[in-house]
Formats: structure tokens, sequence, C-alpha cells
């Protein structure tokens, strides 16, 4: 009713946040007319600086909220307060027994979201001209004028049950 969503974690790596980055769109894809908020490091500071070591990788780790979505034009800006209640927190809305649910999506139906309002909820980062520049110069330095691609090796990969699922991971990478 207010139009107003601040979207929030409990987890502060940089995938953490970066696995929900597609959210501030498709809130105003849906909602046209809402505002969309973050956190500030300041208010995750107060909210939880007491677990700051969990994520010994990052220096600061409440600075992740910023690194993926400053540059993000769907957001209208980062709170160092919050009123009322969150339910945006994956305690509340997220159902651990249901791994095969990417957790936007989950998230995504907790604002009424259907499925069909969820088709294009991957990862959505915004770069400034800066890094935009920065990421272009290392890509001529690597590969010159030539084509090139990537490939991602990770330790994490979903299950079912402990077990080592296909489809699920299938759906997980098209997604």
């Amino acid at each position: 009713n207010q139009k107003e969503f601040m979207i929030m974690r409990t987890c502060h790596g940089l995938g953490d946040w970066g696995i929900i980055s597609a959210m501030p769109k498709l809130l105003k894809q849906k909602y046209p007319d809402c505002k969309v908020y973050l956190p500030s490091p300041k208010l995750l500071e107060k909210l939880f600086g007491h677990m700051k070591s969990q994520w010994g990788t990052f220096e600061n780790p409440f600075l992740n909220v910023e690194n993926i979505f400053k540059n993000n034009p769907y957001v209208d800006g980062f709170k160092d307060y919050m009123l009322g209640e969150v339910f945006h927190d994956h305690y509340r809305v997220y159902d651990k027994d249901k791994k095969d649910i990417p957790i936007v999506k989950q998230m995504l139906k907790f604002w009424q979201f259907e499925n069909s309002d969820m088709k294009k909820c991957s990862p959505e980062l915004y770069f400034s001209p800066k890094e935009i520049g920065i990421g272009n110069s290392i890509i001529k330095e690597a590969v010159g004028d030539g084509d090139f691609g990537g490939i991602l090796i990770t330790g994490r990969y979903e299950s079912q049950d402990g077990r080592y699922d296909e489809d699920t991971n299938r759906e997980i990478i098209s997604y």
C-alpha cells in the first residue's frame, strides 16, 4: 500500500547481494510508481555489526550492497534507517526445503509476484563509465580485438536431499 520496498538481506557477500540484483527492476515493472530502497552500509553495521567477522574475506562486508547496487538505475536510494517491520529477509520468506526455487523467486513471491512476472530474474549488474573503461582496457590487453569467452568454476552447487541434481543446476545456470 505504501509503494515503498526495502530490499534486505542478512547475508552480506557480493554473491548474496548479486543474486537478487534484478529485484529493483522487477519491482518497478510490477509497481511502476513504487520506490525501491536498500540498506546503507551504516544501517547494516548497526543491525549486523556483531556478525561482521562471518564474512572474513571482506574488510567491510557491509559495503557490498553498494558495490552491487550503486549504479542500478532502478534503486531510489540507500537508507540509514528503516521504519516498520522488514518482511523481505530470507529468514521470513525463504523456504530452505525448496532449494530448487531460486531465493530471488521465493522473495518476489512474498510481494505477490506470479511466475510470469519473474521470468527474467537473473542477476543484473550496472557498471559506471569508469568501471566499463577499466574492464574494456583489461579485455583489450588480454585478448586484443579477438573474440573471448568465460567460464565459471565454483565449489557450490544445488542439491536435492544432499545429492547433486543435474536438472536443478541446469535451471539455475539457464536463469
